[in-house]
């Protein structure tokens, strides 16, 4: 089984050696490792080019460059098109891996062909280089269908690209490439991946090293990132209509903790209240389908923080600082 382990890079001078070095040192032999340089206007490309040609395994690792910056997604997706692996690895440009990532992953998948192996991982610190807790995972060992997709609802595994070996032709054949333009597109794409696949195995070792920092896409508050968020709720919907998700409860909850998160998200930005009540009204109209005054398939719990988007914008401030 051949593994291509796919990097995105852009402006991550400071992170990009010790990403690159783990991935080019993991201990199972058969691997490609694809570099997307999208546009980087630092020296993190020449960084990586450097370590490549001095390492044994450079023959492993090839370039790909975007004249323009687009964007992590459309990096994972030029990497997606150029690979040649079996299976594919995303790896964030500023994390690790753990030299026997990739060989427990393999190990885990056997002779079953999952479309998909997900392990454990680690937050560590940039600064200070505390390594937190190993991020446990669901129970189960192996699943199948519609509990791939209830589990990720429950949040029992993770909506991140990253730390999850994927077969390929999953994503071809579902069309499981990552939406353009967006911040939070592994929120979507981990969805497109639950509802196309049959089988799901979770390898019960930490696979995965990520690195907490403050300068990165995810700690950012800006206006995309509520833009994206408004199209994720666009799209899931419009998905789970024409798959006949929507009437399960599971996902319903799903969609009221985004909307939640969202809520709190605007909460902690500058933004003024009149600002706010537009984001909310635009959710409001996303969902207007399903903005009744009580829902039958939410519990009394669930049904109160849903309430958040039916009171007056500067009472609602207040319940969700308060209340959830």
């Amino acid at each position: 089984m051949k593994v291509s382990i796919i990097i995105p890079i852009y402006n991550v001078s400071n992170y990009i050696e010790e990403c690159l070095l783990s991935a080019l040192n993991q201990t199972y032999n058969s691997i490609e490792v694809l570099l997307i340089d999208d546009a980087s206007t630092d020296d993190s490309f020449i960084k990586a080019k450097n370590i490549v040609l001095r390492h044994t395994r450079g023959e492993n690792a090839f370039f790909l460059v975007h004249e323009k910056n687009k964007g992590l997604s459309a990096a994972r997706n030029t990497g997606i098109k150029a690979s040649t692996g079996d299976y594919l690895f995303f790896l964030d440009s500023d994390d690790i891996l753990p030299l026997d990532a990739i060989e427990n992953l393999v190990y885990a998948a056997g002779n079953d062909n999952p479309d998909f192996v997900i392990g454990e991982f680690t937050l560590q610190g940039s600064r200070d280089r505390v390594k937190y807790p190993v991020v446990k995972l669901c129970d189960a060992t192996v699943l199948r269908n519609n509990k791939i997709a209830d589990n990720l609802y429950l949040k029992k595994w993770h909506g991140m690209a990253w730390n999850k070996l994927v077969r390929k032709d999953v994503i071809f054949n579902y069309a499981c490439f990552f939406y353009e333009g967006l911040l939070h597109e592994d929120i979507l794409w981990s969805f497109y991946l639950a509802i196309n696949s049959s089988k799901m195995i979770v390898c019960k070792k930490n696979t995965y090293i990520y690195r907490i920092r403050n300068g990165s896409i995810t700690h950012q508050v800006e206006g995309k990132r509520f833009d994206s968020l408004e199209i994720v709720f666009s799209e899931m919907l419009r998905i789970s209509k024409e798959k006949d998700i929507i009437s399960n409860p599971l996902f319903f909850k799903y969609l009221i903790d985004l909307k939640i998160y969202f809520f709190k998200e605007l909460l902690r930005t500058n933004q003024s209240i009149f600002e706010i009540s537009k984001r909310i009204t635009k959710v409001n109209l996303i969902f207007r389908e399903y903005n009744k005054c009580f829902n039958p398939l939410c519990s009394v719990k669930y049904n109160m923080k849903l309430l958040a988007y039916k009171l007056p914008i500067k009472l609602a401030c207040i319940y969700v600082k308060l209340s959830i």
